[in-house]
């Protein structure tokens, strides 16, 4: 993995997108904020924490940065997605009733107007509601399709459901479509390229394990996380034409004795780590998207992550400063001592590892390497660990 410098303006606070085109990662820039000052008054800076000013790119072959600051205000969300060289993005009227979708391609360095949606036209109580932009659509989710389509997921006020939006920068639409109910809980979705064509996996069931575990042991019933695949053009078409039997796109589905820890993707195929309450060890399911098959293995313990490096699969387990590393594919085991530390990549010669614990001083990123019993420092810099692109970015000022 690449160690680059990321010169980063220190006006503005950068958070890494989920949005990846080939070289090229896109990160959003929001005014950074000083809280540590006495006097330190949150209302006076809100804005600033809830709007973005614009994006970064970075060009992970060229190491080139380009900025773009936004010309529209109250730019509240942006959408994310992979292989598509776009991105959307949405802002909202002062009064919070209005919302407008932007659609930026980020490769020619052009934006363009797409819809308005004004949600006083189905929520009447605004009517007498005076309003402000700090009550803008609540958008739980937001993901670019492909090109010209992204899809919106969000709440109106006083309703407890998620509303779902087709956004067509072709036809200039904003569309309310009807889902099946469990996209209530849907938790992600994420694009991935693979046999010349764009898949999309999408995670439902927002549960975390010990959540899961603690109310499988008092007996209630609770729904099942669910994992499911589908080829991008064919996921736009049954939006489009309001087909909504997504069954046989269904990969996994939870019993209550289990919860989804982990999913990556390798070489065309999904690799799911399932924790099992009645074993207490672990579980894969692989999904082979081509052919559409399952297999399910159990493994000998219970392990807490997965990560792919150099077509090889690992497993990971994390417990009071010992790490159990095994290579799932030759089942080559390495013990490590982290400490405090946690993997965040692994590499040739051993793991990369940061603090992650709470309040912690130490941006540094150690290299644990198999041969050697004590970490190296790699960079002492607040970086962004960018998997996809195998780099890591120290950021410069």
């Amino acid at each position: 993995m690449q160690v680059s410098d990321l010169k980063v303006d220190a006006d503005f606070k950068m958070t890494m997108l989920d949005c990846v085109y080939g070289d090229i990662r896109v990160f959003a820039l929001n005014t950074k904020v000083d809280d540590t000052a006495e006097d330190f008054d949150l209302d006076e800076h809100m804005e600033d924490y809830l709007f973005y000013r614009g994006v970064m790119s970075h060009d992970a072959r060229t190491n080139e940065v380009q900025t773009y600051r936004f010309a529209e205000p109250n730019v509240f969300r942006i959408s994310e997605g992979r292989h598509v060289g776009v991105f959307f993005y949405l802002t909202c009227s002062e009064d919070g009733r209005v919302t407008y979708g932007y659609r930026r391609d980020f490769m020619n360095g052009k934006s363009e107007y797409v819809v308005s949606w004004d949600r006083s036209e189905v929520q009447q109580e605004m009517d007498s509601y005076p309003g402000s932009w700090i009550d803008t659509l609540a958008v739980s989710r937001f993901y670019t399709l492909d090109e010209y389509h992204a899809l919106v997921a969000f709440h109106l006020t006083g309703e407890r459901s998620l509303r779902f939006a087709l956004m067509d920068a072709v036809q200039k639409t904003w569309t309310e479509i009807e889902l099946p109910a469990f996209f209530n809980g849907m938790e992600s979705m994420t694009n991935y390229s693979a046999y010349d064509q764009t898949w999309v996996s999408i995670k439902i069931g927002e549960s975390m394990p010990h959540e899961r575990q603690q109310i499988w042991m008092t007996g209630k019933e609770q729904m099942p996380e669910q994992c499911m695949i589908i080829k991008m053009d064919r996921l736009i078409e049954m939006l489009k034409q309001g087909e909504r039997n997504f069954a046989e796109y269904i990969f996994f589905s939870s019993q209550p004795h289990q919860a989804l820890l982990d999913m990556v993707w390798q070489d065309g195929k999904a690799e799911l780590l399932i924790r099992d309450f009645l074993t207490g060890s672990s579980v894969m399911v692989k999904y082979d998207c081509q052919h559409g098959t399952t297999i399910q293995h159990g493994l000998d313990d219970a392990y807490d992550r997965l990560y792919v490096s150099d077509h090889s699969l690992y497993a990971v387990q994390e417990e009071e400063g010992k790490t159990k590393l095994v290579q799932l594919d030759d089942h080559t085991e390495r013990q490590l001592h982290t400490g405090s530390r946690r993997i965040i990549a692994i590499v040739d010669a051993g793991v990369l590892t940061t603090d992650m614990t709470m309040l912690a001083e130490d941006e540094a990123i150690y290299i644990h390497k198999y041969d050697q019993p004590e970490a190296e420092m790699l960079v002492q810099a607040p970086c962004f660990v960018d998997n996809e692109r195998q780099l890591i970015l120290a950021c410069k000022l």
